[in-house]
């Protein structure tokens, strides 16, 4: 019996210890999928082009359409793009920078751009830095 609650108390040891590992490596993950924030050597590689098509080529995931948010509150559910913390609108917006004058780009989900900017970014936002 002994021998049973020792191997179990190892294999939940393991098990906890694996899970910290996965999401350790997920949160500092650079690659395409999963990295929140556009940097300045990315946006200088693409310099000429506009800030949405880079977000396109880079993160397409940032722009994805998420429906209607719900029954009772029927608007739509875009990303927000904010430069610093003023809103300027849309996705659509990010067609009025390009790369050379960008610092960099992140993408904030949901949850963490209602705890920045309020209600109402059940598409998260994106935010752009300005080069000083």
């Amino acid at each position: 019996m002994r021998k049973l609650s020792t191997v179990l108390a190892l294999g939940l040891t393991l098990a906890v210890a694996l899970a910290g590992c996965a999401s350790a490596a997920g949160s500092g993950s650079t690659r395409s999928g999963t990295s929140t924030i556009i940097t300045r050597d990315q946006l200088d590689q693409n310099a000429s082009s506009t800030a949405y098509e880079i977000v396109q080529r880079l993160h397409p995931q940032w722009l994805i359409f998420r429906g209607e948010t719900s029954l009772t509150n029927p608007g739509h559910s875009e990303v927000s793009v904010y430069l610093g913390s003023s809103r300027l609108g849309d996705a659509s917006e990010l067609r009025n920078f390009i790369g050379s004058q960008l610092e960099s780009i992140r993408y904030l989900d949901a949850r963490q751009a209602t705890l920045r900017f309020g209600s109402g970014h059940v598409g998260g936002a994106i935010i752009m830095t300005q080069r000083q």
